[in-house]
């Protein structure tokens, strides 16, 4: 396998992970999993870049618990297309689509933006994941409730493969909603704060989990957009507003997202609003999201850097799971 080359041909299974594990200790590389490669940098000299994408499918779906095994390399998108005919879904609603691998989705830490369905990682029940010092692990539990101890698969979310290749994931599903949302947006302004109304808290908190509210900036201008069901919006007051798609904006992949105050939400877009940037602001959640870098710049993906507080502890499983250093590095995050 040549460094920064992609595996893609033909199924993988553990036993090719462990001889990529076992390629890049003979060469001194890293292994790198990339699965849509929406959120990577292009990897140049020095990484073994191994796809997840042949790891597509499900495994096992038992609907009577609303839960499912499936590949890492299947995409959200995918799944919901195979679960709508039991009239299930898993909700993920990325500001960007919904094309990224369920393993990317965990491995890169990234969060919807359905309001009332909680963080995409606590529908993570479980997942196997291939280690470079125990080979083939299975971590967390097939249900919705358990008493298994410690949630492992928590310290994946957001690890970008440093501890490990996750392979599968089991993941707690729910209902698709019969009540169709209708969308609508304002018109555009300089000032976001302008956009944050009580009455778009109300259309959140009127019980439709899977309603949501997007500030979206873009290169100085900003605007809000609301999904709900129409009568919810006519009663908010909303019912004049522009009726149009979903807004992606062209050529965007958001790949960073911070948490914030409910005060300090207009705050967090000033620095985009200001800099021309691109942005997106869940007003349900509070998490803002940006665009950090060009996915398509060949280097090295950084190190996964980590909190002060943190790190001393995901260092010595780092060294327990990955002890030759054969996956991305762990760095302390600078100034925590």
């Amino acid at each position: 396998m040549e460094s920064g080359q992609p595996v893609t041909a033909g199924d993988i299974d553990a036993g090719d992970i462990l001889e990529a594990l076992s390629d890049a200790r003979a060469d001194g590389s890293v292994v790198l999993a990339r699965g849509a490669g929406r959120r990577l940098p292009m990897a140049g000299a020095g990484f073994h870049v191994l796809s997840t994408l042949p790891l597509a499918g499900v495994r096992a779906y038992h609907p009577e618990n609303l839960t499912v095994e499936v590949g890492a390399g299947t995409t959200a998108a995918a799944l919901n297309e195979e679960l709508s005919g039991h009239g299930q879904w898993f909700p993920v609603g990325l500001l960007d689509g919904d094309d990224d691998t369920l393993g990317g989705i965990v491995s890169a830490g990234l969060m919807g933006s359905f309001y009332g369905y909680g963080p995409v990682r606590d529908r993570v029940l479980g997942m196997t994941v291939v280690t470079p010092a125990f080979g083939t692990v299975r971590l967390g539990a097939g249900v919705v409730k358990s008493v298994a101890g410690y949630n492992m698969p928590r310290l994946y979310w957001g690890s970008r493969g440093a501890f490990g290749i996750i392979t599968s994931l089991i993941l707690r599903l729910s209902p698709i909603p019969r009540v169709p949302l209708e969308t609508v947006r304002s018109g555009d302004t300089t000032d976001p704060r302008t956009l944050l109304d009580v009455k778009v808290r109300e259309v959140l908190d009127a019980g439709w989990p899977e309603a949501r509210a997007i500030v979206w900036v873009d290169r100085g201008r900003a605007w809000l957009e609301i999904s709900a069901p129409s009568d919810v919006l006519r009663a908010a007051g909303f019912s004049s507003w522009s009726r149009r798609a979903p807004t992606i904006l062209p050529g965007t992949i958001f790949d960073r997202a911070w948490g914030c105050d409910r005060e300090r939400l207009g705050g967090e877009l000033d620095a985009p609003l200001a800099s021309g940037a691109r942005a997106a602001l869940d007003v349900g959640s509070g998490v803002v999201h940006a665009v950090t870098m060009d996915p398509r710049e060949p280097v090295g993906p950084a190190p996964l850097r980590v909190a002060s507080p943190l790190y001393p502890v995901l260092a010595r499983f780092k060294a327990a799971v990955d002890p030759e250093g054969l996956l991305l590095a762990l760095g302390e995050e600078d100034g925590a």
